[in-house]
């Protein structure tokens, strides 16, 4: 069954739909409730109801401004997701699906300023559905058409249906084109009559540091993702900036009529949209704001320079390079680096203030390190796994500098922003569920926790620390509004605000002492350093720059100052030492009075909630349970009020339900005959049931079809398919005189049955861990029509069929992959490694007898038999310029002998790819190859038409393999081949990602192909060129 077993992988390479969800673990501890609203369903599990009943609210307000401004509703219901079993922020938008998802961790994002999580990102996701689904060309169910070719090798084998693949193609034709710029710029802008996110001084940040620099992302640039971290970011900045152009231009229903122009069937870009409306095409436009935003930033800057202040660079790799923190005398710095990559994932480091010395200490740290008070350790945290589903959360981990030892003190915790107390007997950190933090006090040796302080449900905290006495603890806090800094007792009590002002006040820490605080302020629209005499109550700005100064640390014995600066290529670490004087003095009631000409912010900046104060902790727990058995509110605010007046419906029994069926129309030229086809799919609303079916029919009768259905509702997810093929053939035999013509159709059906252990995110491109175990039958018949020719007349007709394969087998497959996660880690992994080691014990029956039994019924031959396989491919990135080497080993055998009908073939475009598929084959086989791969032009980033041109690689490669039928190893003989591939990779219609490979080999050695089964005249395989052609979604 192996020789059609590439059938399944065809059908999810040519439309890859299966399945949908971005972020999905078989959870079965979960237990789900809905509330239902008019509009929506929302889904949530346990510990998540707070969350659930927020976005209820959220829902319904926003539902007539979103929907009001693009003059559409959606047809159905809205179905929302929330989970919270990872510490992770995001929201997702299946527009196709009227389906939301959405994490209840608040995100903080080093690019962007605090907002209300769940109204932002609600609304931000809603607007997505709105705004989309408004601009569609096709129905809301067909959200593409597929163009397909699929060719085939000539050379086959008489007792099969094709030869093996040797070109596919998959292109679709899209039924949304929506340039990301714009899809993520009116999400962000959402409606004028409601808001939860607004231009605030990140965004303006990173798009004042563009324009100054001359570094902002071209108007082609704009219009797809696939970049680094930063201009990644840059994406949704550069949109929310230009489409707040466009609306304060043109008026807020110029967004509205672009999306509505998006929808005719002869846009392909967004371009003739832009200029139906404003009556400029896109380059135009953002030509105009540029130059404005120019205009603007350099009197901004020009006004900086007269008293510029900043500090020199003393680590700036990789664009971030955040949280710097002194060691107790001063001398070392501690910090966090994404150094060597292309995304946020940061890593500890430490180095001598001067900025040399420094090492690497441990990868995957993610927030703020505290040196212990003797300087000997660095506290932390950064996520790990805690269940079998594999969620994975913050916990608390200590560091040993000289022993180069990590211990993890907990598990499960869900605990960041750690610092020791001044004797380092307690540690005090920020806990996070169901969308809301709490401090709590950690024992040194993590076995004891203790909540100390918490807020309104949705109160954010930020990196508690002790005061240098012990006695108090000073954190940042967000309820609504902007950040400001508050102060409580060691043990919780006597809450007070230190700063609660209109201006974002972050990153605060002691000083002097514990006299003075430092701290990171927006108060003039650009994030400088501030430090606050807490007796006299004076500031002083210590820093002034045209970029962004955050996270200050002062040295206490020198008081140099540490901090994180912000320019076009992202933060670094800099060094300012003790200034002669202050950049400015401000009194307290001056320094509240914000300076920036423009804050467009300032309708999110009303008073915020209060806080619960007086928080009593009195469960001291062991291990990771701990309980507040008393909330005491100090205040509330009149818009909580009037939302909780508009009570949501109180929840109730999971409402199961599944997303409409989606189809995607298909046009196939299959061996060069036309097809016509068609693909479904439909997911249960949680991922846990996925079904995707389908087929095509062509013009001489031959079809497929195939349904797949995967159930995640358990753990291990269970899984079935099945597939039915038919093929003709017309052939000839001469017999003397006669001539019989032969009509041949060949049918076929394989099923398959097993289940999935999957020990990673499921559908992560860099990362695969997964353990397959399935049955398999399937059974193959062949029927036959002849006419009967003697001496050139028809003599007679005659048919018959008969099955001639039945399949049993039973397969364990095991397959990892771990790649390093790059922009170009499709196109060009550098780094990991992927293997499948697979075992299958056949129970085979074959038709070679040509005998038949009473009934016309076929004499099989049985063959039963055990195949083991491995396939290993390492890729090793070369020192230079994104160089690298590709390894590649497959190993096969079979036990003992068997028809060559179940042989293992190693030529084609999968194997050798100098020879056809049957042309090398045995009972053992064994392949090596070597690939040298390097770019040819990076960052093409160039649009034309629908197309967006991102990245041009070579390579070239070495192959060498042989299969053989004795039991001992065979050395001798190995058939090799040279060649060289191109890949391009592109972007259509601004979201579908497009693979474009195009491969010639050349062998060194001729083999000679007898077809095993009418024994017909040899055929010799020269050495000549052999060319494959793929285009598809991936590499």
């Amino acid at each position: 069954m192996r020789n059609f077993i590439f059938f399944i992988s065809l059908v999810l390479f040519l439309c890859p739909l299966w399945p949908d969800d971005a972020f999905s673990y078989n959870n079965t501890s979960l237990k789900w409730r809905t509330i239902e609203t008019e509009h929506f369903d929302i889904h949530f599990h346990q510990d998540t109801q707070w969350t659930a009943r927020e976005i209820a609210r959220v829902a319904e307000e926003v539902y007539p401004h979103i929907t009001g401004l693009y003059h559409y509703e959606p047809k159905g219901k809205i179905d929302v997701v929330v989970r919270d079993t990872d510490d992770y922020a995001n929201g997702v938008a299946f527009y196709y699906d009227n389906k939301l998802e959405i994490w209840a961790t608040n995100l903080e994002f080093y690019f962007r300023g605090t907002t209300q999580w769940l109204r932002n990102v609600f609304t931000h996701e809603f607007t997505h559905i709105i705004s989309i689904q408004a601009s569609m060309k096709f129905p809301q169910r067909i959200p593409a058409i597929y163009l397909q070719w699929i060719d085939f090798e000539k050379e086959r084998r008489s007792d099969v249906l094709t030869g093996y693949p040797s070109h596919i193609a998959s292109y679709p034709i899209a039924g949304a084109a929506m340039a990301p710029w714009f899809a993520e710029g009116v999400a962000q802008y959402m409606a004028p009559s409601k808001q939860y996110d607004c231009w605030d001084t990140h965004r303006d940040m990173i798009l004042r540091c563009g324009v100054l620099e001359d570094d902002m992302l071209t108007y082609d640039e704009m219009g797809f993702f696939g970049k680094n971290g930063i201009r990644g970011e840059q994406v949704y900045d550069h949109g929310f900036g230009l489409v707040n152009y466009i609306a304060s231009k043109y008026g807020p229903d110029a967004i509205n009529n672009i999306a509505h122009e998006l929808g005719s069937i002869r846009r392909l870009t967004i371009d003739g949209a832009l200029k139906k409306v404003t009556g400029k095409p896109g380059s135009e436009l953002y030509d105009e704001w540029k130059s404005a935003m120019h205009e603007q930033y350099s009197s901004v800057a020009a006004g900086i320079r007269e008293n510029m202040r900043q500090g020199s660079v003393l680590a700036g790799d990789g664009y971030l390079s955040v949280f710097p923190a002194f060691s107790p005398d001063g001398e070392r710095i501690a910090f966090l680096s994404n150094k060597g990559s292309d995304f946020g994932s940061t890593s500890l480091y430490i180095m001598d203030r001067s900025g040399e010395g420094r090492k690497h200490l441990k990868s995957g740290v993610n927030s703020c390190a505290s040196f212990s008070p003797d300087g000997r350790k660095l506290l932390y945290s950064k996520k790990g796994k805690i269940d079998w589903y594999g969620s994975r959360v913050n916990d608390l981990y200590v560091y040993d500098i000289e022993s180069e030892e990590e211990k993890r003190l907990t598990h499960g915790l869900r605990a960041s922003d750690a610092s020791f107390s001044p004797d380092g007997s307690d540690i005090v950190c920020v806990l996070n569920a169901d969308g809301t933090h709490k401090i709590a006090l950690v024992s040194g040796d993590g076995k004891s926790v203790r909540e100390i302080f918490a807020g309104e449900k949705g109160t954010q905290f930020y990196a508690p620390q002790f005061s240098p006495d012990g006695a108090k603890i000073l954190f940042g806090i967000f309820t609504r509004g902007t950040r400001d800094v508050a102060v409580i007792n060691r043990d919780g009590g006597d809450f007070e605000y230190v700063l609660r002002t209109p201006n974002d006040e972050r990153e605060a820490q002691w000083s002097r002492g514990g006299s003075c605080i430092v701290f990171s302020s927006d108060r003039t629209g650009v994030f400088n350093v501030y430090e606050m005499d807490l007796e006299t109550g004076r500031v002083y700005q210590l820093t002034n720059v045209i970029g962004g100064a955050f996270m200050p640390a002062l040295a206490e014995r020198n008081g140099a100052l540490a901090y994180s600066s912000y320019r076009a290529n992202g933060y670094s670490i800099a060094l300012l030492d003790t200034p002669s004087s202050p950049v400015a003095e401000l009194g307290r009631d001056t320094y509240q009075i914000r300076t920036t000409p423009n804050d467009p912010c300032t309708t999110l900046k009303s008073a915020p909630l209060e806080v619960e104060k007086d928080v009593e902790a009195d469960k001291v727990s062991e291990g990771n349970t701990h309980r507040i058995l008393r909330h005491d509110a100090i205040g509330s605010d009149p818009a909580t009020e009037l939302a909780e007046e508009a009570n949501p419906p109180e929840p109730g029994p999971y409402k199961r339900s599944f997303t409409p069926f989606q189809f995607f129309p298909r046009f196939i030229v299959y061996e060069r005959t036309p097809r016509i086809g068609l693909f479904m799919a439909s997911n249960e609303v949680l991922d846990k049931q996925n079904f995707f079916l389908g087929g095509s029919i062509g013009t001489n009768s031959e079809f497929d079809a195939f349904f797949l259905y995967e159930l995640r509702q358990l753990y291990p997810t269970l899984f079935a398919d099945i597939i039915r093929l038919r093929e003709k053939y017309d052939d000839r035999a001469v017999f003397g005189n006669e001539v019989w013509e032969l009509g041949l159709r060949y049918d076929l059906w394989q099923a398959d049955l097993g289940l999935r252990l999957e020990f990673e995110e499921p559908f992560s491109i860099t990362n695969r861990n997964v353990f397959s175990l399935f049955y398999t039958h399937g059974e193959y018949s062949v029927h036959i029509d002849a006419e009967i020719f003697n001496y050139g007349k028809l003599f007679a007709r005659d048919n018959a069929g008969w099955k001639y394969f039945i399949g049993n087998d039973f397969t364990a497959s095991y397959h990892y992959k771990s790649i390093s996660r790059a922009v170009d880690s499709d196109i060009n992994p550098r780094g990991g490694r992927e293997f499948t080691i697979e075992y299958m014990r056949a129970y085979d029956e074959l038709f070679t007898s040509g005998e038949f039994a009473y009934g016309f019924n076929p004499i099989f031959d049985k063959n039963n038999y055990n195949l083991y396989s491995l396939q290993w491919t390492e890729y090793v990135g070369l020192p230079y310029l994104r160089h690298t080497l590709q390894l590649k080993l497959y190993a096969a055998a079979i036990d003992t002998r068997v028809d060559d009908f179940f042989w293992i073939y190693i030529g084609g475009r999968d194997y050798l790819r100098g020879y056809t598929y049957y042309s090398i084959g045995g009972r053992k086989a064994l392949l090596g190859s070597v690939t040298y791969r390097f770019p040819i032009w990076r960052r093409i980033n160039k649009q034309f038409l629908h197309l967006y041109v991102r990245d041009l690689y070579g390579s070239i490669f070495y192959e060498a393999g042989n299969a053989w039928n004795e039991d001992k190893l065979k050395t001798t003989g190995y058939e090799k081949t040279i060649g060289y591939e191109a890949r391009l990779l592109l972007g259509s219609f601004y979201t579908y990602p497009t693979s474009i490979s195009v491969v010639a080999a050349y062998p060194l050695n001729e083999v000679i192909f007898n077809d095993p089964v009418f024994g017909e005249l040899p055929i010799v395989h020269k050495k000549e060129w052999r060319y494959y052609v793929t285009v598809g979604f991936e590499f």
